[in-house]
């Protein structure tokens, strides 16, 4: 059993892991690319690329909850098969994780998409465009900001789970000669 719980924490993070790197490398990078200008158009591509873009995101943050939510259980699972309390920092750090990936996909993500509706809503007016444009940009850079941040911790946690030895879940005791 503790190398199956050794095995499911060890995929575990490689996915999250692999999918933030792929998402941050490959995927995000293409809703700003030249060649989906073109596929769009240059009248489509500043609303249609985003919009689209928070299709993909919301896609990635759902699996990044539920890689949260089988870390939480495999530290679970560690303390009470095992019979090793999981260190602080490491338990915080994945909480962290969670947490940034529960706000992405709870509170950032749907401001960031009403944000981008309103910037090109027909019925605003240009000072409200305007703002939107502003708040976007902004909110925008914070999330840029926790997803430099969750691949930190994501390649941490990686290393912990992939480097962590399983102490002996019951000592014996010393024999002394008498």
């Amino acid at each position: 059993m503790t190398g199956f719980l050794r095995y499911v924490g060890l995929f575990n993070a490689a996915v999250w892991f692999g999918a933030a790197v792929g998402y941050a490398v490959c995927i995000a990078p293409v809703f700003s690319s030249a060649a989906l200008e073109g596929l769009l158009g240059p009248r489509n591509f500043p609303y249609f690329s985003v919009a689209i873009g928070h299709v993909a995101a919301t896609r990635f943050y759902h699996l990044c909850l539920v890689c949260g939510v089988i870390a939480l259980l495999h530290l679970g699972a560690e303390w009470i098969y095992l019979g090793k309390t999981p260190k602080r920092r490491w338990v915080a750090a994945v909480m962290g994780l969670f947490c940034i990936a529960l706000f992405e996909t709870a509170w950032l993500q749907p401001k960031l998409s009403r944000e981008h509706g309103a910037r090109f809503a027909l019925n605003s007016t240009a000072a409200e465009r305007a703002a939107a444009a502003k708040s976007f940009a902004l909110w925008l850079r914070v999330s840029q900001g926790l997803n430099v941040l969750s691949l930190g911790g994501l390649g941490l946690y990686l290393w912990r789970v992939g480097t962590s030895a399983e102490p002996p879940r019951f000592v014996i005791a010393p024999r002394f000669r008498s």
